[in-house]
Parts: C-alpha cells; structure tokens; sequence
C-alpha cells in the first residue's frame, strides 16, 4: 500500500496519523513504522511522522528521533487526557 503513494500522484506520506494506532504502539514499534514508510517512498514524497507524548520534552526528544529516522516532518499532537494509556494508569493508581 505504501508503494502506491508515490506511484499513484499522492504527494506525501503520513504515518502514524494523530489520532491513530500509534498511541498504542511502543517506541521500536513506532520507530518500525516509520523506518518502512521512509524506506519504501526511497524520497519520492515527503513522509510525515505523526507523535505525540506528555510533555515538551518528551516530544522533542520523539521529533528528533522522527527526523534521524529520515522523516521530513512531524506531526506532534498532544497526548489525550481521556486516552485508554491515560485511563489505565488512572486505574491503576487508585
């Protein structure tokens, strides 16, 4: 599917879309995504590489990573307050 992106006319790659899967999904998991899409699209289209995490910090350090990576943008969205992570560990802490 990726493949068709850049092939298709479409003119940029967007992974781990806000709001989406990736919320779930570990660090190496994400970092897996997204290392795919930037090596299928070979720099065809830019990709962008949705993040999120709780805090300025956080979504920096996740921004530099995406860019290592070899995307052209982020995406950064703020972290749900009402997010099933967020949830759990509400849970968790009564």
């Amino acid at each position: 599917m990726v493949e068709h992106v850049p092939n298709g006319g479409i003119h940029e790659a967007f992974v781990m879309t806000p709001p989406g899967v990736f919320s779930r999904l570990g660090p190496s998991q994400w970092e897996a995504a997204v290392r795919a899409v930037v090596e299928v699209v070979e720099g065809r289209v830019p990709v962008f590489a949705g993040i999120s995490a709780s805090g300025t910090r956080l979504v920096r350090e996740e921004a530099g990573r995406a860019r290592s990576i070899g995307a052209d943008v982020h995406v950064a969205r703020p972290n749900s307050p009402f997010s099933p992570a967020t949830r759990r560990r509400t849970w968790a802490c009564r």
